[in-house]
């Protein structure tokens, strides 16, 4: 028997604008270099992948992505200073959260062999 947590972050309105996978999203961007192709690997619509990340950086206030368009390189999409830093955040308080559950549910299973 184990625990499982699935953290997620809300908006003020109770709509979910981060979890696994924004986060997950966001680290296939920085691997592929590209909205549309991090969309194809995760499969998923380049509609709904744009839609994901931008209302991440409305929620966040903060630029979480520079892109490039066309040109010799065919444009592409790199990951902000800022965007490392959410990423790296994320994990952590993800992991906080994760040892937190861990021992609760020591504690809960323990508890319940004494009844």
């Amino acid at each position: 028997m184990r625990i499982s947590v699935n953290v997620q972050i809300k908006d003020d309105d109770g709509e979910k604008f981060m979890g696994r996978g924004p986060y997950e999203l966001l680290r296939r961007v920085d691997k592929l270099g590209s909205i549309r192709q991090a969309a194809i690997d995760m499969d998923m619509s380049y509609a709904k992948a744009h839609k994901l990340l931008k209302n991440l950086e409305k929620n966040l206030g903060v630029q979480l992505m520079e892109k490039t368009i066309g040109g010799a390189d065919h444009g592409g999409t790199k990951l902000t200073a800022e965007a490392r830093v959410v990423l790296k955040l994320y994990v952590e308080m993800v992991r906080e959260i994760e040892t937190f559950a861990q021992g609760s549910f020591a504690k809960f299973m323990e508890n319940l062999t004494k009844l």
